[in-house]
């Protein structure tokens, strides 16, 4: 059972664990902040069975890659000896260490997404920490001077990329495979980067440069395109949509000319169309080639003459002819959208909020999260990651306290 009020989130888990008479539950504040019972963190999650009844603390890390193989350090209490772990319904091999450690190593999921872990006590009962473990394949952060750098367990560190000697990272966008991408310049210029020994992707000959000229401002790869031969979009400023490789013309789209407004650009895995955010939050779709534009926003939040929108999300389920998901605004506010024909998603009760304060740059939902119980991060100038919708931390991230030049996150 969940509760939310005035963001505040308090959650029951039921059924709830007994001890000494007192029923255990969490609170959970706007800060994230865990209470205590008899100095032990109570986190989220629940019990149930005969005892002893294990409990689980936390898990360090919180994500690694889908391929498994991540050694997880689990702390908690009442661990017995024989002990056994799952990541989701898949077992994991577990060592434990004492009463209140355990090592587990991930194993591996057939897909990216978040699971509960859970640690069952031979012949006693089970604890399972809701929501604790993203399978990811890579996460990172965009600087303001291109620099890319690895933001969660889940990927390896960049080895090669630009490095500009002012600010004129606009965007990123990694690859499927979340180990290499392009970092995208004020001017339009398409940058490599690459992470670990894999393999630089070929620089697009055909995308568009505007030198000297600040507009450039997202970039988005077709589906199914590689790091030797890809295509995509970017963005400029003016709402125009320019294909590089092999992608097809936009045909159909809004547009602001010498107004730059338009701020960031999201495309359909089937390539026939998207989104465009603007800087008052408004949403437009366009098409590509032949195909029909995709279903009009008609639900959405909007700031007329206050550019305060920074990026949005869509649903992973969202389709043409039907779509949803949230746009976030500079204080670290999220406002759901959707078309006429998709239902409204949750908005979370626990995402960071920084009143008066334009510090908040991009959102990235976690795969496979759903409307009902959104999941994902936010990124904040910074460089801090803000989980919210109960998703894990994810850790360790670059930051730069005081310094706003934390530009985009990546996530795959």
């Amino acid at each position: 059972m969940r509760l939310h009020i005035n963001r505040a989130a308090i959650r029951f888990a039921l059924p709830v664990l007994v001890v000494g008479g007192l029923v255990v539950v969490s609170f959970v504040l706007p800060s994230h902040t865990r209470f205590s019972l008899g100095g032990l963190p109570v986190g989220y999650g629940y019990g149930y069975g005969s005892q002893p009844q294990p409990f689980v603390a936390s898990l360090n890390p919180t994500d690694g890659q889908p391929t498994g193989g991540q050694s997880v350090a689990i702390s908690g209490s009442n661990f017995n000896a024989g002990a056994t772990a799952k990541f989701g319904s898949v077992p994991a091999p577990v060592v434990v260490n004492s009463s209140t450690s355990a090592t587990a190593t991930s194993p591996p999921q057939a897909s990216e997404g978040i699971v509960n872990v859970s640690v069952s006590n031979t012949g006693g009962g089970t604890w399972v920490k809701t929501n604790a473990y993203a399978y990811l394949k890579g996460v990172y952060e965009m600087d303001a001077f291109g620099g890319m750098h690895v933001a969660s367990s889940a990927g390896a560190p960049v080895t090669n990329g630009p490095l500009f000697p002012a600010k004129l990272g606009r965007s990123a966008v990694l690859f499927s495979t979340g180990v290499n991408g392009f970092v995208l310049d004020a001017w339009g210029g398409l940058h490599p980067f690459t992470t670990g020994s894999n393999t630089m992707p070929t620089q697009p000959s055909n995308f568009p440069y505007w030198p000297n000229f600040d507009i450039a401002r997202d970039v988005v790869l077709v589906s199914g395109t590689t790091a030797a031969n890809a295509s995509g979009y970017v963005l400029d400023g003016w709402g125009g949509i320019h294909p590089f490789g092999t992608a097809p013309s936009v045909t159909n789209f809004a547009y602001f000319p010498n107004h730059d407004v338009a701020k960031r650009m999201f495309l359909f895995s089937d390539g026939k169309g998207g989104y465009v955010l603007d800087a008052w939050g408004g949403i437009h779709p366009f098409a590509t080639g032949a195909n029909a534009l995709p279903a009009p926003i008609t639900n959405f939040g909007y700031w007329p003459n206050f550019n305060i929108a920074r990026d949005f999300a869509l649903l992973p389920s969202s389709t043409g002819a039907s779509a949803s998901g949230f746009t976030l605004d500079g204080w670290g506010g999220l406002h759901l959208f959707n078309s006429a024909t998709a239902t409204p998603p949750v908005t979370p009760g626990d995402f960071p909020y920084f009143p008066n304060f334009d510090i908040a740059r991009a959102v990235r939902l976690a795969p496979a999260t759903t409307g009902s119980n959104p999941q994902g991060w936010i990124l904040d100038g910074y460089g801090g990651e803000h989980e919210f919708g109960d998703a894990p931390p994810l850790a360790p991230f670059p930051y730069y306290p005081g310094n706003d030049v934390a530009r985009q996150l990546a996530l795959q």
